[in-house]
């Protein structure tokens, strides 16, 4: 029950409200899980009654206001698991998230998926609580390892040809067979000689899950005889020779043959390049013919040359020593080298090697009756070489502008005197 405070007494017919009440409100409490709340409403400060309304119209009581406790509200659990595979279930209040209850489950567990020989399986792990009357669940799967094949010793088939397989079978499961093809090798185990049958041992191997495993088979080497093969040659310094037949049945049966040797140019030797000769030595033995050759550098026979556009050298062309040429492939050996010019040489007014006529004294151009100024004569040129830089050419040119500047400077003085004799006289 709730208390009423602040009520004044009255007595009698005495209605101290008669001319209204005086309210005050009264906020709500809530209700929780556990406890009972009341609505919000309104209280006389005077009679002390309760009222639904801020007007003091409409009167209740408590046990009308109180708003019931409203209980636990639980949902679904949340699972908590251990690595040992141990569980609990934790319950919380939606209406109060501060009541919280923990439940430690019974779990029990099964295969659900047995392992193979190849697959994983799955073990399964069931957690179950109860609570509030009610019963939960919940599941943790952990992995089962395939159990991997138990293959054995392998069961070997050999071919007619000497090829090998091996079958093996899982003691798991018989019906998981695997087939290897083996790799085969085979070596001579007993020799046979000329006259005793030998052995050839056949080794098949195979390498399965990590493992080798071996197997043996053997053949009959029949007794052959001699078996000479290939010869074995000897060349000597002078090129003689010698073949050398070994038994392969029996390697102390030994003959020696020699060889007749006959040569011949195979590469003729060239101007830069060695040429070859070829010697060939045959024997015949147990009636086949067997050869072998040797060869021999022949030195190459170098140049033979012959002198090419050699030119003599003229007062006015340059001449030319001539190049160095191989008859036999053209090579060029030797470059020739230019002479040069070798210009006039004048005595008497003419040239004492060609005969070609001195200029003449220039005189001053312009003059009536005088012979005018001689074209300057060009360096002659060759073909192989050009008309600048001759050293001679340039001599006999300086030196017949000097004779041409000393007639000018001759005539200029006549040709004054004469003037100042006529004006004298």
């Amino acid at each position: 029950m709730f208390a009423v405070d602040n009520v004044k007494l009255v007595t009698g017919d005495e209605d101290p409200c008669a001319n209204g009440h005086t309210l005050t409100a009264v906020e709500a409490v809530p209700a929780t899980c556990e406890t009972a709340g009341v609505k919000a409403h309104w209280k006389c400060d005077v009679c002390g009654k309760l009222f639904s309304d801020a007007e003091g119209k409409t009167e209740t009581t408590l046990e009308k206001l109180a708003i019931p406790a409203t209980g636990h509200a639980y949902g679904a659990p949340v699972w908590k698991w251990n690595d040992d595979f141990t569980a609990s279930a934790t319950f919380t209040c939606a209406n109060d998230t501060s009541h919280v209850e923990t439940v430690n489950a019974t779990v029990t567990n099964e295969v659900t998926t047995a392992a193979t020989c190849e697959a994983d399986g799955v073990r399964t792990y069931t957690a179950k609580v109860t609570f509030d009357g009610k019963e939960y669940t919940n599941t943790k799967t952990e992995v089962i390892p395939a159990t991997g094949h138990a293959y054995g010793e392998p069961v070997w088939k050999w071919n007619d040809d000497f090829t090998a397989s091996a079958t093996f079978t899982c003691g798991n499961d018989a019906s998981h067979v695997e087939t290897v093809n083996a790799a085969v090798t085979n070596e001579v185990t007993t020799a046979a000689t000329c006259e005793v049958d030998g052995v050839r041992t056949y080794t098949a191997k195979v390498t399965f899950e990590g493992k080798e495993y071996t197997d043996t088979k053997t053949e009959t080497l029949p007794a052959t005889g001699h078996a000479y093969g290939e010869p074995v040659w000897k060349w000597n310094d002078d090129f003689t020779a010698s073949a050398t037949f070994t038994c392969g049945n029996d390697t102390s049966h030994v003959e020696t043959v020699n060889a007749a040797v006959t040569n011949e140019v195979t590469t003729e030797a060239t101007c830069k390049a060695d040429g070859v000769r070829t010697y060939t030595a045959k024997v015949t033995f147990e009636g086949k013919e067997y050869t072998d050759t040797k060869t021999e550098a022949i030195p190459a026979t170098s140049h033979d040359t012959e002198l090419v556009g050699a030119k003599d050298a003229t007062c006015t062309e340059d001449g030319y020593t001539g190049d160095e040429v191989c008859k036999v492939c053209q090579t060029v050996v030797k470059q020739g080298e230019v002479i040069p010019a070798l210009g006039h040489d004048y005595k008497d007014g003419k040239c004492s090697r060609c005969g070609a006529e001195e200029p003449t004294t220039p005189v001053e151009p312009g003059k009536p009756g005088e012979p005018s100024q001689p074209t300057q004569p060009e360096k002659p040129t060759t073909p192989d070489t050009p008309a600048t830089g001759d050293s001679s050419n340039m001599t006999a040119l300086w030196l017949v502008l000097a004779v041409a500047g000393l007639g000018i400077i001759a005539l200029v003085v006549l040709l004054v005197t004469k003037r100042s004799k006529k004006q004298n006289g």
